[in-house]
């Protein structure tokens, strides 16, 4: 049923870009294709979850057109995210913001290591905060309060992609991650939730 509901977003796309092309705006128009959140399927014994740190939920598409400015079929891999779209958008109308954007335009050059994603906004879910890195991703639960650390997660995503193992878990064997890489990763995250702006030694991830 989902699926088939996505039938009629199809249509209605196809109805806007045609309405584009017709009006002869299709190089004055800048296209977002995304998503807010992906959705589980029991991962994780989430059920159908959508407010969790892990990859199906937080891994969406990232679709962007532009013709006549972004060439077709290009892959891009660097790590973006949807506080991106808003610098991106500034940036093609050519009109500097007024205030500071934790974002980055898409369409300047430029490399992120890591990203900062969290969630404190549903009394279903316990507050969490996490660091996602090409290969691994670290993650606090915290208290009501948003501070006091509940329970640790750490995935090694190159050997456990689908994060099948907490290495922070009950059965930890091994050094990986090494008490101090685990402590630099929790003043790296405390860091990052309190950063602002793209620029500086505090620079948002």
């Amino acid at each position: 049923q989902q699926l088939r509901s996505l039938m009629s977003v199809d249509d209605m796309v196809n109805s806007i870009m045609r309405s584009v092309r017709r009006l002869e705006e299709s190089t004055h128009t800048l296209s977002f294709f995304l998503s807010d959140n992906g959705f589980t399927w029991a991962e994780h014994r989430w059920g159908q979850g959508k407010r969790v740190p892990y990859l199906p939920v937080i891994r969406i598409p990232l679709f962007a057109r532009w013709p006549g400015h972004l060439s077709a079929a290009t892959l891009d891999r660097r790590f973006a995210t949807n506080v991106d779209i808003a610098p991106t958008v500034f940036d093609a109308a050519n009109i500097e913001p007024g205030h500071v954007l934790d974002g980055r335009s898409l369409l300047d050059p430029w490399e992120r290591n890591r990203l900062l994603i969290e969630f404190f906004e549903d009394a279903r879910v316990p507050p969490w905060a996490s660091t996602w890195t090409p290969g691994r991703q670290y993650v606090e639960w915290y208290g009501d309060d948003a501070t006091t650390v509940t329970f640790l997660e750490f995935y090694n995503l190159v050997k456990d992609p689908w994060q099948l193992r907490n290495r922070l878990g009950d059965s930890q064997e091994g050094n990986d991650p090494s008490p101090a890489t685990l402590a630099q990763l929790s003043a790296q995250l405390s860091s990052d939730r309190r950063c602002a702006g793209t620029t500086g030694p505090s620079a948002c991830p």
